[in-house]
């Protein structure tokens, strides 16, 4: 604990001398690197357990449908127990409930090694995501507490970029592993990730904070204090409209991006993918530079240009019928995102004390997540009944009203930011 708190002191010396802190210096934190590595290798075990997952059950039942079912059964979790998680996490000593649900995830992915039917499957796969939000709660409240306030963006940043990397190379090796050793192996490696990530994680230093309490009672009170405390606390409040507009509008181009490729550019898969490497680029690109952004621009102003970076791209989308206008303005909207997830995470993190902040991040995963649903459930309606282009337009045109209201607002609720 001692070597950190120097590097924390060196950090803050350093941020009055106007230098940053790099990717290395965040990794040097023994207890951060713990976290980091350990969340990358389950994040690497979860890719490989969605593709094994959905491969087990189209060979059970040969039924799209029950794949359909499968995703349902992952996501309900997510916004359910979103705030319920950040409570726990409150509550609780978070570094031993990210223990608990690596282990558990282990423990629940080997149980699937004897399943014989797909509702012993969804049961499974529901209790597994359960514990992965636990886990993702847990995780983001603890950083703040490991790295320190002047670290934290830099901390962020990085996270983000790793989880791109390993979101990308979990399923892909995912479909490997399945292709060639089979499904049971694809699980069994999977598990092996989970007890891999929980025993690192039981090798950092943390100590809950003195005053909380260990008693997990009066759970529902704690949610509703946290709910309360999350609309009193205008920043937070603020920042939440903004990312719940932010998967809005995702949702609507993750639903008519193939649409749109299709109908409007008549192009193909080899297309698709290019278009969708092109935003993932913008992503990977953003998070590893936002932290020279900050030195420049303060964080208040750099949203709203994110948003209003957003806006137009969905917008130029909804003009457009050019395959290198569309990569450009994907290549846009993933560098807006990214940079709006990384500082609103940020923000939430540094403004709630550790006592709350897992109900926090909590409402913020709940928030993102059930936007995102209702989007997608929208933007296929709304796709047939008035076109993929007009639905861009409309969305790129509020994007951009907002962008405007925020402007203004951001000198009320931001002025510190």
């Amino acid at each position: 604990m001692k070597s950190h708190k120097v590097l924390r002191e060196s950090g803050m010396k350093s941020e009055k001398m106007n230098t940053k802190p790099t990717f290395i210096d965040i990794l040097k934190i023994r207890d951060y690197f713990s976290i980091w590595i350990g969340k990358n290798i389950s994040y690497f075990g979860n890719g490989i357990h969605l593709i094994a997952l959905i491969w087990f059950v189209f060979e059970l039942s040969g039924s799209a449908l029950d794949v359909g079912v499968l995703m349902i059964v992952q996501t309900i979790p997510i916004i359910v127990f979103g705030m319920i998680s950040g409570a726990l996490a409150d509550k609780a000593n978070k570094k031993y409930i990210i223990v608990f649900a690596d282990f558990g995830r282990a423990v629940l992915v080997f149980l699937l090694l004897l399943v014989t039917e797909v509702y012993q499957i969804y049961l499974i796969a529901f209790c597994i995501s359960i514990l992965r939000q636990l886990s993702s709660t847990s995780r983001l409240a603890l950083i703040p507490s490991i790295v320190g306030k002047d670290h934290l963006l830099v901390a962020n940043s990085l996270y983000k970029v790793t989880s791109m990397m390993a979101d990308v190379a979990g399923p892909a090796m995912g479909g490997i592993i399945v292709g060639v050793l089979g499904v049971q192996s694809a699980f069994i490696i999977d598990a092996m990730t989970y007890i891999v990530s929980g025993g690192l994680i039981l090798t950092i230093s943390y100590k809950k904070i003195q005053g909380q309490s260990n008693a997990i009672r009066d759970l529902l009170l704690d949610v509703k204090n946290g709910l309360i405390f999350v609309w009193n606390a205008s920043i937070i409040r603020f920042v939440l409209i903004i990312i719940a507009l932010l998967m809005f509008s995702l949702g609507f181009i993750n639903v008519l991006g193939i649409v749109y490729v299709k109908d409007v550019l008549l192009v193909g898969a080899e297309q698709f993918g290019i278009l969708a490497s092109s935003q993932s680029l913008g992503s990977f690109l953003a998070a590893v530079f936002i932290s020279s952004l900050i030195q420049k621009i303060n964080r208040s102003t750099l949203l709203c240009l994110s948003i209003i970076v957003v806006g137009c791209a969905i917008l130029l989308l909804g003009v457009c019928e050019s395959m290198l206008i569309a990569v450009i303005s994907l290549f846009l909207a993933g560098i807006g995102m990214i940079i709006i997830s990384i500082l609103v995470t940020t923000i939430i993190q540094q403004e709630s004390p550790e006592e709350k902040r897992g109900r926090a991040i909590g409402a913020l995963m709940t928030i993102t997540n059930s936007s995102l649903v209702v989007s997608m459930g929208l933007a296929g309606y709304l796709g047939d009944i008035l076109g993929v282009q007009e639905v861009f337009l409309i969305v790129g045109v509020v994007i951009l009203l907002f962008s405007g209201m925020f402007w203004v607002a951001k000198s009320v609720w931001m002025k510190n930011f």
